[in-house]
């Protein structure tokens, strides 16, 4: 086991002493928090700021407005009804009740390797909940986090007031790496932990999940999901909609190359569109090439080979259609039949038509986390109503189905990272 980030170095740095040392940040006023926040946030747009690449090549720019004072209070007025109860018992609603939220203790995060930027919005919740956190990360990224709090320990420059808070969020942060066979270290970490926030695909999580616990330990799960986009025949009325359609969900295809949950894989198109599925095809195909000259991408070798034996399966079925570029680095399967097709990844994507709104729930996986809508606002009500009964949880419109909001696989998150106190 690595510690691959501590803000003090000394000979008790060990994450037995982590686990024992007082919580720097129990009573600190959850406005100085925000400060802090927002005061990172204003540094990483900075000039000062020298590590821009690392956030625009593993697409981390979304943290940054996320940090901001503004979006930090939404967050906490969506999740507290009074979110100044993290400082101090309040009165709820009737009056005749004072509620206290105090942290868990030890958050311990246990990281997917595919989205960097879900490390820093899993801790960055910690932290607001004023929990002392442990981030393990995954061996794919070990050296980014522990990069970017380096250099915020190094070069951030704020008031003298903010500073005490700022070192106390630094001395409640340890990031480290285990090995995935050292099962000694990964039981110490389980059992010592008071909340666990659990991001990854079915195989880590099932394992995680099975580790040894507290038995009032908390666990917060993120597992394995899937997403898909629909659009309405009522939406496509010309041209213009197209076109925009193409351009808002080529960049949610783009963002992470659908390594992320919330990346769609299937188009379902609403039969009696004024477009055939073959000029809906045309259109984002085209958007898919002017995307590729502005952006590097990478085609995993697994992922390619994956994508040539889907074509030749896809081949098979009559009627069924592929267009791709010639290095596989965008590809869009049109299915003859309307189904749900398993990701694929490398951009690529699987276009079907349905009847209705009834039909696509059918075909819905269990897993499904996000459903992007292209449609008119007086269908929205109706859509959620239907396929969130199939255990959706998310509508966002497309183009924004990437952004990682509250809540989240069906949670608000720092909900759970507290514990309620009443008298």
């Amino acid at each position: 086991m690595q510690i691959l980030f501590s803000n003090k170095k000394s000979k008790k740095n060990s994450i037995k002493y982590f686990f024992e040392k007082k919580n720097p940040l129990v009573d600190r006023n959850i406005d100085e928090i925000i400060d802090v926040f927002n005061e990172i946030s204003y540094y990483w747009v900075s000039k000062k700021f020298k590590l821009k690449g690392i956030f625009i090549n593993n697409s981390m720019g979304f943290i940054i407005p996320w940090l901001k004072r503004e979006n930090t209070l939404k967050l906490l007025n969506l999740n507290f009804n009074n979110y100044k109860s993290l400082n101090d018992p309040v009165l709820n609603n009737d009056q005749k009740l004072k509620i206290f939220a105090r942290p868990q203790g030890t958050a311990l995060h246990w990281l997917a390797g595919n989205v960097p930027v879900i490390s820093l919005i899993s801790l960055f919740q910690g932290i607001l909940t004023k929990n002392k956190n442990i981030i393990k990360v995954s061996k794919s990224y070990k050296k980014i986090l522990p990069q970017i709090f380096e250099d915020l320990k190094k070069n951030i420059k704020v008031s003298k007031e903010i500073k005490r808070t700022f070192l106390d969020i630094l001395n409640s942060i340890l990031i480290i790496y285990v090995e995935h066979d050292d099962e000694l270290n990964l039981n110490f970490l389980s059992k010592n932990s008071d909340v666990r926030i659990i991001w990854g695909g079915k195989e880590s999580v099932t394992k995680i999940s099975s580790l040894p616990k507290k038995i009032n330990c908390k666990d917060i799960i993120f597992g394995p999901k899937v997403s898909m986009a629909y659009i309405s025949k009522n939406k496509l009325r010309d041209q213009k909609n197209l076109k925009q359609f193409s351009e808002l969900f080529v960049n949610d295809v783009f963002n992470f190359d659908q390594l992320g949950c919330n990346s769609p894989h299937n188009l379902f198109i609403e039969k009696g569109s004024k477009y055939k599925l073959t000029e809906i095809s045309k259109e984002i195909s085209n958007t898919f090439k002017n995307k590729l000259k502005k952006i590097k991408t990478n085609t995993d070798p697994v992922n390619k080979y994956n994508i040539l034996v889907k074509n030749f399966i896809h081949s098979l079925e009559k009627n069924n259609k592929v267009s791709r570029d010639k290095n596989f680095e965008w590809n869009i399967f049109i299915n003859s039949k309307a189904k749900a097709e398993d990701p694929l990844y490398n951009r690529s994507i699987f276009i079907s038509s349905v009847n209705n709104i009834k039909q696509l729930s059918n075909l819905l996986p269990n897993n499904t986390q996000s459903v992007g809508l292209y449609v008119e606002k007086n269908e929205k009500n109706k859509i959620v109503k239907n396929l969130s009964y199939n255990g959706v949880d998310r509508f966002p419109d497309i183009g924004l189905m990437s952004l990682y909001t509250n809540p989240w696989d069906g949670y608000l998150p720092m909900q759970n990272m507290v514990r309620w106190i009443s008298y």
